[in-house]
């Protein structure tokens, strides 16, 4: 369920890549959680640093939505980055068509694909495949 890509590079080089590469690809950053600060000001750190990004473009979410509203529990999309080591970092996302197969939602079959395709391309570009 989970599309993992482990690159080597490093962690904040792979963070400054994603904004880019997604609005390269015609989606926008609607917010990062940074989640290793988070945790850390509310008095509980974590041991390495992991981000999540939430992306969306507003062309497949206004298709989505007025297909199949209950889709916007898993809207928008998201990137996660975790460090794993000073030279390696994995990116994660859950691709749109296993959430599909999930809700059985058949009929936004074809944007899910679009969509796919595009955060796979995103994700590409990221690690400079």
């Amino acid at each position: 369920m989970i599309y993992k890509q482990e690159i080597n590079k490093p962690y904040e080089e792979v963070f400054s890549k994603v904004e880019e590469a997604c609005k390269n690809n015609k989606f926008g950053v609607m917010k990062v959680y940074e989640f290793d600060k988070i945790l850390e000001e509310k008095g509980f750190p974590i041991s390495r640093k992991i981000a999540t990004f939430e992306i969306c473009q507003p062309k497949y979410a206004s298709l989505i939505l007025e297909k199949k509203p209950i889709l916007a529990s898993f809207m928008p999309c998201r990137i996660a980055i975790e460090k794993l080591d000073d030279n390696t970092t994995l990116l994660s996302t859950v691709l749109p068509n296993e959430i599909i197969n999930v809700c059985d939602a058949n009929d936004v079959k074809d944007i899910a694909n679009e969509v796919e395709d595009t955060i796979r391309n995103i994700i590409k570009e990221i690690t400079g495949e």
